[in-house]
């Protein structure tokens, strides 16, 4: 969706952020990877390493990479807390659901229970901000 939204003109760069403390798992680089296939220019890509909760991407995508409007690309079912996030963050954020292939409702039982769970954490961040990771400014595509 969000190579999509790029090809369309509807946004300049994409910043992908996400969870990346194994070497063998690295959502930043695995979406990287993905976007440039679909024939994103890499140069308009941003990594953030760093957005290991959705809290701290949102965050940074704020402070580190300066901006104060974003389109967010997500699941569905992690679109709600996304939204909830960034609005309390004080970001003007646009949600559009990602295509995801369709699996079983056995399947999507563990990602419901998490999401329940981190909906809940996601109001303790908003009462209690963490210190997350933040880092220097980093310059972003025009």
């Amino acid at each position: 969706m969000a190579q999509r939204l790029y090809d369309e003109k509807k946004i300049n760069w994409i910043l992908v952020s996400g969870d990346n403390r194994t070497q063998h798992y690295n959502e930043p680089q695995a979406m990287r990877r993905y976007l440039i296939k679909q024939g994103v220019p890499s140069e308009k890509i941003v990594s953030d390493y760093g957005g290991r909760r959705t809290y701290d991407s949102l965050n940074r995508a704020r402070i580190v990479f300066g901006t104060d409007s974003l389109v967010v690309v997500t699941s569905e079912m992690h679109l709600i807390r996304t939204l909830f996030l960034a609005k309390h963050l004080g970001l003007d954020a646009i949600g559009v659901p990602s295509e995801v292939k369709s699996i079983g409702i056995s399947a999507r039982a563990p990602f419901w229970l998490r999401e329940y769970i981190a909906r809940h954490k996601a109001q303790w961040d908003v009462w209690f901000p963490p210190e997350g990771m933040l880092g220097p400014k980093e310059i972003t595509p025009e």
